[in-house]
This record gives C-alpha cells, structure tokens and sequence, in this order.
C-alpha cells in the first residue's frame, strides 16, 4: 500500500486477491500469452464465481462477487493495486 499514488483499503485489496485466486482454481489459471485458453477465459472465471458464490450466504456471496467483478474491472486504487 505505501507504494500506491493513491489510498487504498489494504484488507479489501487481500479479499480482491483471495477471491481471484479461488476463481482461478475452479477455473483454472490462464497464462497471459496462451492465446486459445484466453479465448474462453472471461466464460469459464464468470461460470466458476457463479458457483462458488452460489454456495455461500446470498449477503456473502453478494460481497465476495462484487470483490471479484471490482478486481477485474481494475478501474478502483484497489483494485489497480490488487492486479499489479
């Protein structure tokens, strides 16, 4: 975080990162220059966040969802600090 330009929320950015990572685990981790697995990597993360937050609570499903759409988006300092 004391590297970042801007504030950030470091506990949200460690939920952003271990959300990611247990979608990547159901969906398996795509290596950034495999061009075909690329392909369908959008439609297999979204189908494995669907399930796994499927599974918990509707309010913690809700809150781990909205992480992992936040990280991918990487449009918030969170978020942008999460992805580096």
């Amino acid at each position: 975080a004391e590297y970042s330009n801007q504030p950030v929320n470091l506990l949200k950015v460690l939920k952003m990162l271990l959300v990611h990572d247990i979608v990547e685990i159901d969906a398996g981790d795509t290596f950034a220059f495999d061009t075909v697995a690329m392909q369908d990597k959008a439609a297999r993360e979204t189908a494995a966040a669907t399930r796994i937050f499927g599974l918990l609570p509707p309010d913690q499903g809700a809150e781990m969802h909205a992480l992992w759409e936040e990280f991918d988006a990487a449009a918030t300092p969170d978020a942008r600090l999460a992805n580096a």
